[in-house]
């Protein structure tokens, strides 16, 4: 039954004749656990249930339900809906905001979403402290906020200034700015050679 997840695991495990078998009556039901301090719903489990008897279409859910068919596709190694899940939020993250998208990349270990959450940070026109700091530093610490204010500070560096690396210093600074961010977050916060690119 259902090959490879969490569900053949603990179903294969052979029975014992007492009652106190998991799954075998309501007064032992089989632990559905969250991770990493992540508690799970009943809502989260509908939602799973949903893409479970989709027969291979996918639903209409929005952005929080997909979220939660992640983390239980992940949890149980539900690899097919995994891949489904991550195709469809890899779109609509593109919307979310930057607080969001970077607690998603780090419970889920998503490079990209992380890329794109650094890339939104260091372009948005105005950074307040309380905004770096509401995410607690488990999601974002010091000197990760600190090489933000320095990539912030290259971006708006006037043409011919010296802290601008990647342009020359006749480039005005305007034209390949999308393109200046993302190599500056993957040079200094992702730790990408922006040669290799």
């Amino acid at each position: 039954m259902l090959p490879g997840t969490f569900f053949e695991t603990i179903l294969s495990v052979p029975q014992s004749s007492s009652k106190e078998t998991l799954g075998s009556s309501n007064e032992y039901p089989i632990p559905l656990c969250g991770i990493n301090g992540i508690s799970l719903t009943a809502k989260d489990f509908r939602s799973f249930l949903v893409v479970i008897h989709s027969n291979g279409n996918t639903p209409a859910m929005i952005a929080e339900d997909w979220i939660s068919v992640l983390r239980l596709s992940v949890l149980w190694r539900f690899n097919k809906i995994h891949e489904t899940a991550m195709n469809i939020l890899s779109t609509r993250i593109l919307f979310m905001k930057w607080t969001e998208k970077l607690k998603l990349a780090n419970e889920f270990g998503v490079a990209e979403w992380r890329r794109d959450a650094y890339i939104d940070l260091v372009q948005k026109r105005r950074l307040t402290l309380d905004e770096l700091t509401e995410l607690g530093e488990s999601q974002l610490n010091w000197e990760t906020i600190a090489k933000i204010f320095y990539i912030r500070e290259m971006l708006d560096c006037p043409p011919g200034c010296a802290n601008a690396p990647i342009r020359s210093q006749n480039e005005a600074a305007t034209p390949s700015f999308p393109n200046e961010a993302r190599q500056l977050v993957d040079q200094y916060l992702l730790k990408v050679d922006v040669r290799n690119i």
